[in-house]
């Protein structure tokens, strides 16, 4: 089996996604910057009900943090057959208003590190071994909006290097991708925001931590599966039912 490495594991859809993967029975890494204690937590509940887990710590925007992260996990937990690039920064900008500063936080952490880290997993992965790489993204790569600029442009340029590292890995490495829409309330609101956000979806809802998961177990299990996309997004990304103003609703909007 190997071992799992989750980068952004420390809280929201990497947390359940680790925990998930925990209770198959994968010994999991944990990577986490700012969420890290949360991560270290977490490494420990796992270990506590007789599982395998460690807590990494780092930036991975820094371009030194991927490789080290990788090597770590493997030299704890056996090589590293599963590698979910989960960590991602949410920078709003536009064409308008983005600066290097925007620019370089969003595609640093959200394509550069996972070029990175699938580099460096490719490399340690044994001969004859499968591997998995699982990359989250997003549903706004087939249904942009004008906001998150350089957010939407990193996450559009990791779904084509879905399709092609899936060409250039196989058949030693599976590589595949799921585009959320919203799981989660965001840091500023709650399930009530959430249900008023997801209503105008064509399912009349997003989706949830436990779809993600049952998703990301079936791309691990699935051996001819590899290059696609599973969109979980209540349909959001058809186009319907926005309400007139566009995203993100305002408090007066029901």
């Amino acid at each position: 089996m190997g071992c799992a490495l989750v980068t952004g594991a420390g809280r929201r859809l990497g947390l359940a996604m680790a925990r998930a993967l925990a209770a198959d029975g994968w010994p999991v890494a944990l990577a986490a910057r700012q969420s890290f204690a949360d991560a270290e937590a977490e490494a420990r509940a796992i270990s506590g009900r007789g599982g395998k887990a460690l807590a990494i710590r780092g930036d991975l925007a820094d371009r030194q943090t991927p490789a080290r992260v990788v090597r770590e996990a493997m030299e704890e937990l056996g090589p590293v057959t599963l590698l979910v690039n989960s960590a991602a920064v949410f920078v709003d900008d536009s064409v308008r208003n983005a600066g290097p500063d925007t620019i370089d936080a969003n595609i640093n952490t959200n394509l550069v590190a996972p070029m990175l880290l699938t580099r460096a997993f490719s490399s340690q992965l044994p001969p004859s071994t499968q591997g998995c790489v699982i990359n989250m993204l997003d549903q706004r790569v087939s249904n942009p909006t004008p906001r998150y600029m350089s957010y939407t442009a990193s996450k559009v340029a990791l779904e084509a290097m879905t399709r092609t590292w899936a060409l250039e890995l196989a058949p030693a490495v599976r590589v595949n991708g799921i585009a959320p829409g919203m799981a989660l309330p965001d840091h500023q609101s709650d399930e009530a925001a959430m249900a008023r956000w997801t209503s105008g979806f064509p399912m009349g809802r997003g989706t949830s931590p436990e779809e993600v998961c049952d998703a990301l177990r079936f791309l691990v299990q699935a051996p001819s599966v590899t290059g696609q996309i599973i969109y979980l997004d209540g349909g959001q990304r058809l186009g319907w039912q926005h309400p007139p103003g566009g995203y993100p609703l305002g408090p007066d909007v029901a």
